[in-house]
């Protein structure tokens, strides 16, 4: 008899694998697997952001599903992750039993991610892209600080930083 199904675990833009951390904790207290990963340019993944498209991410999604036990597996896509689950699922369909979104983008055919941010936003996501002295999309302390904790004093958002940028140096693929 099979096990559960694992969940393939595929984070946003700006995060890494360690975002999943606590809902694969939770998952694993009812004894469901899961795998997260660091997509391209993300988390402990160094690679250059110049080396980061579309097709790097799904590339690496669909490496992670050929790397799991044979079975079929539920990929789930935060945030910009969204945009890569059809593609996934079309390139694996004998292995992706579904897919879900959570607070993430599905695209029309054609659009561009940036297209769906709205205008009064897009120019902060190329000032942060720029902004990345390691050549990834790692965020810096402040624009972290800007898009994911801002109501946290400047002394918590440091912290929160610190476990951001910890988690992503213990995180591999």
């Amino acid at each position: 008899m099979a096990g559960p199904t694992p969940f393939l675990l595929i984070h946003g833009g700006s995060h890494g694998a360690w975002c999943w951390r606590k809902t694969q904790e939770a998952l694993s207290a009812l004894d469901q697997p899961s795998h997260a990963f660091d997509l391209p340019g993300a988390g402990a993944d160094q690679t250059a952001r110049a080396n980061v498209n579309f097709q790097s991410y799904v590339d690496a999604a669909i490496y992670q599903i050929d790397h799991l036990p044979a079975g079929t597996v539920r990929v789930v896509g935060h945030s910009i992750a969204g945009m890569l689950l059809p593609t996934i699922a079309a390139a694996r369909p004998h292995r992706v039993a579904e897919i879900v979104y959570v607070a993430a983008v599905a695209l029309p055919t054609g659009m561009r991610c940036i297209d769906a941010i709205p205008e009064s936003r897009r120019a902060g996501y190329f000032v942060a892209a720029d902004a990345a002295s390691d050549g990834t999309l790692t965020p810096h302390f402040q624009d972290a600080w800007n898009r994911f904790f801002p109501s946290l004093d400047e002394q918590q958002a440091r912290a929160a930083f610190a476990a951001f940028k910890s988690e992503a140096q213990h995180v591999g693929r």
